[in-house]
């Protein structure tokens, strides 16, 4: 059933239930008041060839806001996370271009479907325009306030990956590879607020974007924590980071890459080519590793804060960031 079809409920919307049956959803608690649903429908299924180049893909975008509320959003064509301007032809109503190069901003409005809701939609034919992804973030006027995902921003993938061997070792394209050591050199040289906590949540972003089975793509990440793990770079710049962020980063980083690990061991069961289990290990065994340069303490952070504080207040050390201690 479409969803629009019919009047839509609350609960159907943020338990996406049977009405969404033909759609993948991703659901964000953008705060404690403010949600934000997003509804993907591709056509031909992404599980499939497109013939002749025809994949349309379908996107809603629901929020709960009772203020008004703009999508901040570009398309990818070199790669899924680049930030280009779209198409007028795909621009829907109330769009207004934010950078001519690099993005456009979109209010929702009130959704006559779903009561309670304001809602975007978006017609993408993402092979016929060459659009590999959409990227977005949330702005709220009212408040001035941008949910942006720790800075990492929101990702929709328009990228259909064909079904390969599994004794296939498939690579990043190059041109992905060298935007995100681009990125990374920027970040530690230019961002004047970076800490572990950026590091880390940007490390798990770009895990999502390599191939996991190219021992060549995770090296790049794996000289990168170990650069960081030997203190090569910095840990705290000009930025006061919370406790209970720096351990979710952690903990999001090793869960992400525990999860790669299980994949990649999925990959090599009984029975496998030796030659085939060697290089699909060859990643597994650079994954490992990093989560030796994460650190520890990803589960009680305040606490390990309030023992350096009492440390610093026991000694008569002050609190500013002219000393080791900042770091530390």
């Amino acid at each position: 059933m479409c969803i629009r079809d019919r009047a839509i409920t609350r609960k159907e919307l943020q338990d996406n239930t049977a009405s969404f049956a033909n759609y993948l959803s991703s659901s964000y608690d953008l705060s404690d008041k403010l949600w934000l649903g997003v509804f993907v429908h591709v056509d031909p299924p992404q599980t499939a060839p497109a013939p002749n180049l025809k994949r349309l893909y379908k996107l809603i975008l629901y929020t709960d806001s009772k203020n008004d509320i703009i999508l901040h959003w570009g398309v990818g064509k070199r790669h899924p996370n680049e930030w280009l301007c779209p198409e007028e032809s795909i621009r829907p109503p109330k769009t207004k271009i934010f950078d001519a190069q690099k993005s456009a901003q979109t209010f929702f409005i009130k959704d006559e479907a779903a009561i309670g809701f304001m809602s975007i939609n978006l017609e993408i034919p993402a092979d016929l325009l060459k659009i590999k992804g959409l990227n977005f973030v949330i702005f709220v006027p009212s408040t001035n306030i941008w949910y942006n995902n720790n800075r990492a921003d929101y990702h929709i993938n328009f990228e259909w990956a064909p079904t390969v061997s599994n004794n296939e070792i498939i690579k990043s394209s190059p041109a992905l590879v060298a935007d995100i050591v681009k990125e990374i050199i920027n970040c530690e040289v230019n961002h004047n607020s970076w800490t572990l906590m950026h590091r880390f949540n940007k490390c798990a972003e770009f895990l999502n974007q390599l191939s996991i089975k190219s021992e060549g793509d995770i090296a790049w990440l794996f000289v990168w924590l170990r650069y960081s793990s030997i203190r090569q770079l910095d840990w705290q710049r000009s930025y006061n980071t919370k406790p209970k962020d720096l351990t979710s980063s952690q903990n999001n980083l090793i869960d992400n890459i525990l999860g790669k690990i299980l994949a990649i061991r999925a990959d090599t069961k009984p029975g496998k080519p030796k030659e085939v289990k060697r290089k699909f290990m060859g990643s597994a065994d650079l994954l490992r590793q990093m989560l030796g340069f994460i650190g520890k303490g990803s589960i009680n952070g305040q606490q390990i804060r309030d023992e350096i504080l009492n440390i610093l207040h026991r000694n008569k050390i002050g609190e500013s960031g002219s000393h080791f201690y900042e770091q530390w």
